[in-house]
């Protein structure tokens, strides 16, 4: 079966869903009502995923800055 070459524009929008999807995730968790016995817990779950967003967010604002030779890079493989 051969591999279907991956472009960097379907990478770029990947990581962009992955930042948005964090970021719904990292607010729910937040926003949530925790039980005490829990709450210190999931209190680092979501500090944990606003690091996750942030990095996913880092990641799609380098691509965005170098898509050019990003791109041109692709078309001399």
């Amino acid at each position: 079966m051969a591999r279907e070459a991956i472009s960097i524009d379907t990478i770029h929008g990947d990581v962009a869903n992955l930042a948005h999807l964090l970021d719904e995730i990292a607010g729910k968790v937040v926003g949530m009502n925790h039980p005490p016995e829990i709450r210190h817990e999931l209190y680092r779950v979501g500090a944990l995923l606003w690091i996750a967003r942030d990095a996913a967010e880092s990641l799609e604002t380098q691509i965005e800055q170098n898509i050019g030779t990003l791109r041109a890079g692709e078309r001399r493989q």
